[in-house]
Parts: structure tokens; sequence; C-alpha cells
């Protein structure tokens, strides 16, 4: 019969583990997978009872950890530490909520600049800026309809000649300074009278006469647009001859295309005599009037220089330009004549000479004239006859302001007291530019 003693000390042994708290109550399965091993290989008279005593000892914990233990002296008092293969990894879990989002980190550097992009499309072409000289129209629509309005004064007092139109009634009358400006972006249309001021004076001669002298002063006429002012007469006893004053220089046709604003001076004044001479003629002053929707002239416009009393000089005619891109029409009178020379003083000083005729100015696509544009000049006067100047001092007249047209000569004294006439000025200018006048100013 085979030997138990060796199953039966262990199962002893066994037991008394069992008993002892420090190998049993901490065993892990592995311990008691190795112990049951170990038991198995006990001789076959014990395998009854080695299997009872498995299944008790698998409910306390197992049997000693090999590591410890070897199964022959049936204790030992060390725990197992070794730790199995780790498993292979589970499946990945479901996606967790989104988190809060974190506070914003710091700048990043400046970056380099980046290219140059390409060139945007041209936009659209803006409004003209040449139409400015048409005036914005902030003074809005104004209507002449006094017997005499003063344009600064009872039609634009705050100085704003800027209009969208401006129309002067039939029986009324608009007076403007020379120099003045009137600007329309609608139509301008005179219906009455536009009567522009005179600006260049004639000239002046005080004296004083006694039997022991003769004192005087001179001033000479304001030449006006001109390069050349009207002369005054020369003065002398009555022994002796005494030339006219020339007539005032001219400001030429060529020049007059290319004339835009002329400013306030027009016609020169006249020249006077030295001996008994009389007020000399004043030039008639300028006028611009720009209206982008039309121009229409159905009455009078009249820029002209004024007479010369005895033997005084004419004054030159002054300058009228009319501009309008859309049309110009004139059915009424424009005028801008030379004044008339004065007549000879029987006593003492010849006749003066007429002023130079004047400029009329027209530029429009369409120019439609059915009235009457006069620029003459201004008339001489006739001579003394012979011997009727008897005066002491005595002298020749003066003479007429230029212009487009030149002033006419005064008339002169001779020696035996016959006088010679005076002379008349030059004729004037209408110009008529069909085009656009736009650019021109």
């Amino acid at each position: 019969m085979p030997d138990d003693s060796q199953g039966m000390q262990f199962g002893a042994d066994a037991v008394g583990h069992r008993n002892d708290p420090r190998n049993f109550g901490t065993r892990d399965q592995s311990n008691v997978d190795w112990t049951m091993t170990k038991c198995l290989r006990t001789s076959t008279g014990a395998a009854l009872f080695g299997l009872t005593l498995l299944t008790a000892l698998s409910s306390i914990g197992g049997c000693p950890n090999p590591s410890t233990d070897d199964g022959a002296t049936g204790g030992g008092d060390v725990e197992g530490t070794s730790t199995g293969p780790a498993g292979p990894a589970g499946p990945t879990g479901p996606q967790g909520e989104t988190g809060a989002t974190g506070a914003t980190g710091p700048a990043g550097p400046q970056g380099e600049p980046g290219a140059t992009g390409p060139v945007g499309a041209t936009g659209p072409a803006g409004a003209d800026g040449q139409l400015r000289i048409y005036g914005n129209g902030s003074a809005g629509a104004e209507t002449v309809a006094s017997n005499l309005g003063l344009l600064f004064v009872d039609v634009a007092a705050d100085g704003n000649a800027q209009f969208s139109d401006l129309t002067i009634d039939v029986g009324a009358a608009l007076f403007v300074q020379s120099g003045t400006v009137i600007r329309c972006t609608g139509k301008f249309i005179n219906n009455g009278t536009v009567i522009v001021g005179q600006h260049a004076r004639g000239g002046r001669f005080n004296s004083q006469f006694n039997a022991n002298s003769y004192l005087y002063s001179v001033t000479n006429a304001n030449p006006g647009i001109t390069a050349l002012a009207a002369g005054n007469g020369e003065i002398g006893t009555n022994t002796i001859a005494a030339s006219g004053g020339l007539g005032g220089g001219t400001f030429s046709r060529e020049q007059a295309v290319s004339l835009s604003y002329p400013g306030p001076p027009g016609g020169g004044g006249g020249g006077t005599a030295f001996g008994g001479g009389g007020e000399p003629g004043t030039g008639g002053g300028t006028v611009v009037i720009l209206a982008a929707g039309g121009i229409e002239n159905n009455g009078t416009l009249r820029a002209i220089g004024t007479d010369g009393s005895t033997s005084a000089g004419g004054g030159g005619g002054g300058i009228i330009i009319l501009a309008s891109p859309a049309y110009f029409t004139n059915s009424g009178v424009i005028s801008a004549t030379g004044g008339n020379g004065g007549i000879y003083n029987s006593g003492s000083s010849a006749s003066g000479g007429g002023g130079g005729g004047g400029l009329v100015k027209v530029i429009s696509p369409t120019i439609t004239n059915t009235g009457t544009v006069n620029v003459a000049p201004g008339l001489g006067s006739s001579g003394a006859p012979s011997g009727t100047l008897v005066g002491n001092p005595r002298g020749g007249g003066g003479g007429g302001g230029g212009s487009i047209g030149y002033g006419g000569s005064g008339g002169s004294v001779n020696s035996n007291g016959s006088s010679t006439a005076s002379l008349p000025g030059g004729a004037g200018a209408f110009l008529a530019l069909n085009q656009d006048p736009t650019s021109l100013f």
C-alpha cells in the first residue's frame, strides 16, 4: 500500500497554514493554482483528500506562494508580489463631451507683408470738374422785377452770384459793377435792361491864372484794358499852335479771342483839354455771364463808354462776354460802344476825340442773332471857324479813350486861332465763337 504520509503531512501542514492568517489571508488566485498543481503530485492514495482540501483552501484564499513555500515544510511567511502579463488593450471608449474653450493665447509675432494684390477695375468717370465755371446754383432762382435793381444790393446782397436761373423781367433793370461775373447752372434770360457800370476815369486839368503867373496840375487818363492812355491837349498862348491829345491804344482782336476774365478795366477814359476843357468820358465796364442751360437776350444789355463834355475825349467801349455750352440767342440789343468827343470851346480849346469801340464776345455751340450787336466807336466833333479861338491861353482837345478800337485824337489849334476837327475812335469787335466754352474759363 502506498505511503500516504507525505500527503497527510501536507494536509496537516495545509490545515496548519489555513489557521495561520499570515500565510493564507492574502493569497491570490495564481498561488492557489500553483498549490493545486503541487498537491496533485502526491500519491494516488491522497487524491480524494487532496481534492477535498483544495476545495476548502479555495474558500479561504489558497495555498502558500511558491516563491516562499516549497511544499516540503508546509510553511513560509513572505507574501507573493509577482504580476502577470498585461492583457490586450480594450476597445476605445466613446468620445467624451467637448471641454470649455481655453483662454486666448498671446498674439504671435507680426507676419511678413503679403504680396500686393491686383489693380482693381477703373471706377466710373466723375462729373466734369470744369463745370464749376457755371457755379453751384447756391443762390437759387432769382427774378428781377423792380425798375432798378442793384445786383449786390437788391438781388444778391450776400455777394453770392451763383444762381440756378436768373431772369430780368420786361420793364425791369439790373445794374452791375464793372468786373462782375454772373454764373448760372441753368439759364440767364434778359427781357429788360442790364446796365454795366463804367470804370476807367478820364484825365484831369486844374489851373490857376493871373497877370503874373499860370499854375496848373495834370492827371492822366486811365488806359483801361489797353496799354496806352488817351492824351490831354497841349496848351499855349494865343500866338502859338497847340496840338490835340492822342487817342488811347487798342486791345487787339487777336488778344480778345483768348480773353476770358477781363476784370474791372474795360475801355479807357478820355483825355481833357488844358484850356477850358470839360469832363472827359469814362471807359465802359466789363461783365461776364456764364450759364450752363443757355443765354437769352430779348431786351437791352450795354457796357458803353460815356461822352466827353466840352473839348474832352469820349471813353472807350466796354467788354461783354457771354458763354453757354447749350445755346445763345439775341433778339434784343447788345451795346459796347465808345463815347463821343466833346465840342470845341469857342474861347479857348478845340474839340475832343471819340472813344474806341468795345468788345462783345459770344461763345456757344449754337448762336442765333436776330437782334442788334453794336460795337461802334464814338464820334469826334467839328472844328471852330477860322480865327474864333481867341482865348489866352488856349489849347487842343483831349484824345478819346481806347478799347478794342483805338481812341480818336483831339482837335488842334493853329497859331492864327483856327482849329481842326477831332477824330472818331476805331471800331470795336463782335466775336461769335461756335464751340463749347467750358474748357476755356
